[in-house]
């Protein structure tokens, strides 16, 4: 099932295409559906080489333009060829998309969780729909863009059956719940999606996403995460977190600068400042 990507006018180049025969039966279902997308521009894996930007050379990359089967499979060439190359947790993927196939961006978010790798999402670029789904899998995330959600749907407009459609939405829902579940996600995320019109965008607000589970770091990482931090710099647990707590009020204008402008180096330095100070 694709979810709709409302505004496409068709012309549109689509970053990393990807997968084929991932999607067994269900894509051979709707086979005619994606061909849609692969009318689109060749694909490519888009590499950010901006040093302002891209704190760790080669580990940052984009995922722009329509989600497919074959963005899967760049992603998994992208993991494939930096193994071992680079630390866990130095991968970083920026998400400008708009929609496109949900078995896909599941199976994007699985890879980006393997990878225990980071998504920034900034306020030029959209992540609507299936995008939704790459974002959840991600270890990190920074939320500083639309994040869009509405009720997938199939591109196939050939008469079919009530029951099979109603089998292959309960389908859906049963594999997107369970992604969900699985990256420490609220399912109740689904359906919240599947309560606003395919036609539809509804951009979720800062409390509602953190409501759902996709807030920066994922509980299990952020467990892990501040005793590596407390061990680094030589503090207790407690001291650690209070002193963090400090950093996001003090940081708070490097941050919203940063992700505006896609380049959160300064946010970085100030949090290290913050979690050095002797106050």
């Amino acid at each position: 099932m694709s979810i709709g990507i409302p505004g496409r006018t068709g012309n549109e180049k689509s970053h990393f295409k990807l997968w084929p025969g991932a999607l067994g039966s269900f894509g051979r279902l709707l086979a005619a559906c994606l061909a849609f997308y692969c009318g689109f521009a060749a694909a490519e894996v888009i590499r950010i080489t901006d040093p302002a930007i891209c704190p760790v050379d080669p580990g940052c990359w984009e995922i722009s333009g329509v989600i497919s089967e074959s963005d899967y499979r760049a992603v998994v060439r992208i993991a494939n060829n930096l193994k071992g190359t680079i630390p866990p947790g130095d991968l970083f993927f920026r998400l400008n998309s708009r929609g496109g196939n949900v078995e896909s961006a599941i199976a994007i978010g699985r890879q980006l969780r393997l990878m225990r790798a980071t998504a920034v999402t900034w306020d030029t670029a959209p992540c609507y729909s299936s995008c939704v789904f790459i974002l959840a899998g991600a270890i990190r995330r920074f939320l500083g863009g639309n994040i869009g959600i509405h009720r997938p749907y199939s591109l196939s407009t050939e008469k079919r059956d009530y029951d099979n459609v109603q089998r292959e939405h309960r389908r859906i829902a049963s594999l997107a719940k369970a992604y969900l579940e699985e990256m420490n996600v609220s399912p109740a995320l689904f359906d919240a999606m599947m309560r606003i019109p395919s036609e539809q965008i509804r951009i979720l607000l800062r409390s509602e996403l953190e409501s759902y589970g996709i807030s920066e770091l994922d509980p299990v990482a952020q467990e892990l995460a501040d005793a590596a931090f407390a061990r680094h710099y030589g503090l207790s647990k407690a001291e650690y977190l209070r002193r963090k707590a400090a950093a996001v009020v003090m940081c708070a204008g490097e941050f919203r600068r940063g992700t505006i402008s896609g380049d959160l180096n300064d946010h970085r330095h100030c949090w290290d400042r913050v979690l050095r100070s002797t106050q």
